[in-house]
């Protein structure tokens, strides 16, 4: 038998106290009887330094320590529905998913019924939450298929102080005040919301000072005029008369216009989308998101016109909402026609000037809806002509349902025929059959119909590829490394991109540039 050296046998012979190189002396040894050979041993070792290399919990961990870790791993496997873990029993163990999926799911009612939280993959891990707490399992895992796991029982957890060395961090815990605390602070949306408060703010209290100083307005009539200011409405029915003020209004409408639309902006997408965009909300309850076929251009179609009429609602709902406003609440309208008219003017930014608050409280009630409305409706309209044009994209990707047949096989088949004639393989091209799809292939199919990449895309990637695999094997290896090394900076630096067709060049940027 011969031991193929690979990176995690390199690693491991040094460690074992063999030198795995020597392949001559490995070939044809006969083990003592009971024993394991010494190739079996090497590549058992090998094989778990290699699954530990993927799992990011082991990353900075010396070679000595994760050889050491190595050697404690069991291997577990565990047949589709089948029981891992029991919710509240005490922990035996951390479990890694070295192949397959689990399911995890916690008990939601007095009849043992259950829910499940999260879906894990190869390469995650669980059962960490029972380890470094001392209490039972708080969730039940199952196994979704067959499932390979690489365990460390509790004694070798701690004996071995993995709860010190390792970055383990709790999943699936319910939320607390703190974990609520975090979870705001990591949507992007709340933290523009912030910022476009912080510059409102700013920028009110500015407009204030300036014009009750310059102008001689109330405090009412200051901040009425900076908000029909900023949100472009402009009825006119206030004007700025010092030279001073006026040069306020230019300096800053141009630059809060500007500041506030880039922060707020993204807060309000966020809110418009809410409801049209609910397959965020499933992913975030782990709940099955609508699918879609990539080869349904029916379905794609009434993707389209739900996500439109959906708009569309959001619009209607903005005006009405105007509309009783300006009905109710204001002292501008005497009928709804009158109201209708003042809702549409407002929120589109026609601002006439013919019908507009006089009374303070109008006035007030009248820059809130400026305000919000205002952004709101123009984030809608703006979300409208992406789908008319068909510039927006699915926010669930589109994959094939429902088998293959000889007509979808076929298309993929012709896709591989179109990828090979644009060149859009790496030095190894299309090494299967053609009546085969690579994995390759078909991630590239999928990619380009969703629209998240192009051939030429793809092209200049793999263009790239090849240029970094010197040997021509068709892998990136410690080989390709090694001849890197011996060549110039120079020669280095000018291969961070890849030789495309002419105008993609200037796009190409060092991926691990900081």
């Amino acid at each position: 038998m011969v031991v193929k050296e690979t990176f995690a046998v390199r690693h491991a012979s040094p460690l074992l106290g063999v030198e795995a190189d020597h392949e001559e002396g490995l070939q044809g040894a006969s083990p003592p009887e009971g024993e394991e050979s010494l190739p079996g041993v090497l590549q058992a070792s090998a094989d778990m330094l290699e699954f530990m290399a993927k799992v990011g919990i082991f990353d900075g961990l010396p070679k000595h320590e994760l050889l050491e870790l190595a050697r404690v791993f069991t291997t577990r496997h565990a047949g589709d529905g089948q029981l891992i873990i029991k919710q509240y029993e005490a922990a035996d163990g951390l479990f890694f998913i070295e192949q397959g999926a689990v399911s995890v799911r916690i008990k939601t009612g007095r009849n043992d019924e259950e829910s499940e939280i999260a879906s894990l993959a190869q390469g995650q891990y669980f059962g960490e939450v029972a380890l470094l707490t001392g209490a039972g399992r708080s969730a039940s895992v199952y196994a979704v298929g067959n499932v390979k796991l690489r365990v460390i029982s509790k004694q070798d957890f701690d004996g071995c102080g993995l709860k010190s060395r390792l970055a383990l961090g709790i999943k699936h815990a319910e939320l607390d005040k703190n974990g609520l605390r975090k979870l705001f602070r990591a949507v992007p949306s709340c933290r523009n919301l912030a910022k476009a408060v912080l510059i409102l703010a700013t920028y009110f209290g500015l407009a204030t000072f300036v014009f009750c100083q310059l102008e001689g307005w109330s405090l009412v009539d200051s901040v009425y005029f900076s908000v029909v200011t900023l949100t472009a409405v402009g009825y006119g029915d206030i004007v700025p008369t010092h030279p001073a003020s006026r040069l306020f209004v230019i300096i800053f409408v141009l630059s809060a216009s500007v500041t506030l639309a880039l922060s707020l902006g993204g807060f309000l997408e966020t809110l418009v989308t809410l409801e049209i965009k609910n397959e965020k909300a499933r992913k975030a309850l782990q709940l099955q998101p609508r699918a879609v076929d990539v080869f349904d251009q029916e379905g794609q179609r009434y993707h389209w016109r739900d996500r439109f009429c959906g708009c569309l609602g959001v619009v209607a709902v903005l005006i009405c909402v105007g509309a009783v406003t300006a009905r109710y609440a204001l002292h501008v309208t005497v009928n709804w026609g009158e109201a209708f008219y003042f809702s549409v003017v407002t929120l589109a930014t026609i601002g006439y000037g013919d019908v507009v608050p006089t009374t303070e409280s109008d006035k007030w009630i009248v820059s809130v809806m400026c305000l919000v409305g205002v952004p709101l409706f123009a984030t809608v309209l703006a979300k409208m002509v992406e789908i008319a044009y068909g510039r927006a994209r699915f926010d669930q990707m589109k994959t094939v349902l429902g088998g293959l047949t000889h007509e979808t096989f076929h298309l993929l088949v012709q896709f591989g025929d179109t990828m090979w004639r644009a060149g859009a393989y790496n030095s190894k091209p299309q090494q299967c059959r053609r009546e085969q799809v690579s994995p390759f292939e078909f991630l590239c199919f999928i990619l380009i119909k969703n629209e998240n990449v192009t051939l030429e895309d793809i092209k200049v990637v793999m263009d790239n590829f090849s240029k970094l695999d010197t040997t021509g094997s068709g892998f990136l290896e410690l080989d390709d490394v090694e001849e890197w090394l011996k060549r110039s900076p120079s020669s280095t630096n000018d291969s961070s991109g890849s030789v495309g067709q002419e105008g993609l060049q200037q796009r190409e940027l060092a991926v691990f540039s900081r």
